[in-house]
C-alpha cells in the first residue's frame, strides 16, 4: 500500500527523526524534562490538568527544532501523505504528570451542528522521546480511520467510532528516541494515562490559507512560525 493511500485510510503513521539536530532536540528534551536546565524567560505554565506547556514559545527556543523536521525530510513526508501546502503553523513542548490522562477520547475538529476546530483539520506530529523515568507505555492512541466516519450527534460518533471498536482497530504510538507519530487532527483520539510523567514535543500543520491575517487560526506566533518553516522550505 503506497504510503498516501495508508495514510488516507487510517489516519496515522508512524516515521522517524534523524539528522544531527535529533541529538539536539532529545538532549534539551531530557534536560527541560528532569527539570535541570531552562533558558532565561521561559517556563512551564498549566494549560490541561496533569501537564504544562512551554511558554512564551518553542521556535524562540531553539532552530533544533525547526530544522530537525527538514533534516528527516517531515516536508515530504507531509506532501506525500497529503499533496497540499500545509505548513508548520505551531510547535509544543509538554510535559506530563503522573496519573489520569488529561485528554481523553476526542476530535480536534468536528460538526456537531456547529463547526469547531480547523476546517480543512490540522494535522500533527507527536513526538515522545523515551528518557530513563519514562515509561515505554503507549502514550497516544488513534481510533483507525475515524477521520473518515464522522456523524452529526456527538452519540453517534463516539458510539461508532470507538464504543464498538475492539483493540484491533486502534493505533497506538509508544515512546521512541527517534519515532514520531503523524495523525489526523479529526481522527478521535486520546493521550493515554500513565504511571509515570513523561514529555512530548508537538507539531501542528495547517494549509498556508488558514494561517494568514483575517483567518480564525493566525496569530503573530503563526505567522512567525509558517515563514520560518516556509523559508527553509522554499531555499
Amino acid at each position: 500500500m503506497q504510503l498516501a493511500d495508508l495514510y488516507y485510510e487510517n489516519g496515522s503513521l508512524v516515521s522517524k527523526f534523524k539528522g544531527p539536530n535529533l541529538k539536539k532536540v532529545n538532549d534539551i528534551l531530557y534536560k527541560l524534562f528532569i527539570g535541570s536546565e531552562i533558558k532565561k524567560g521561559f517556563s512551564f505554565q498549566t494549560k490541561y490538568k496533569n501537564s504544562s506547556d512551554l511558554r512564551p514559545n518553542v521556535i524562540d527556543y531553539d532552530e533544533c527544532f525547526i530544522k530537525v523536521l527538514f533534516e528527516s525530510k517531515v516536508h515530504n513526508l507531509i506532501f506525500d501523505c497529503l499533496g497540499a501546502d500545509y505548513l508548520l503553523s505551531h510547535i509544543q513542548i509538554r510535559k506530563l504528570e503522573a496519573g489520569n490522562t488529561y485528554l481523553d477520547w476526542h476530535r480536534d475538529s468536528y460538526n456537531y451542528g456547529k463547526k469547531v476546530g480547523d476546517f480543512p483539520p490540522a494535522h500533527k506530529i507527536i513526538y515522545h522521546p523515551l528518557f530513563k523515568g519514562i515509561s515505554n507505555n503507549s502514550k497516544l492512541v488513534v481510533s483507525r480511520s475515524s477521520q473518515l466516519k464522522m456523524y452529526n450527534s456527538k452519540i453517534s460518533d463516539f458510539f461508532h467510532n470507538f464504543i464498538t471498536i475492539n483493540r484491533n482497530k486502534r493505533d497506538f504510538y509508544f515512546p521512541s528516541n527517534s519515532k514520531f507519530l503523524l495523525f489526523n487532527g479529526s481522527a478521535f483520539h486520546k493521550v493515554c494515562s500513565d504511571h509515570k510523567p513523561s514529555i512530548c514535543l508537538i507539531y501542528n500543520f495547517l494549509r498556508k490559507n488558514q494561517l494568514q491575517k483575517g483567518s480564525p487560526r493566525y496569530t503573530t506566533l503563526s505567522e512567525k512560525t509558517y515563514l520560518a518553516y516556509e523559508k527553509i522550505l522554499l531555499n
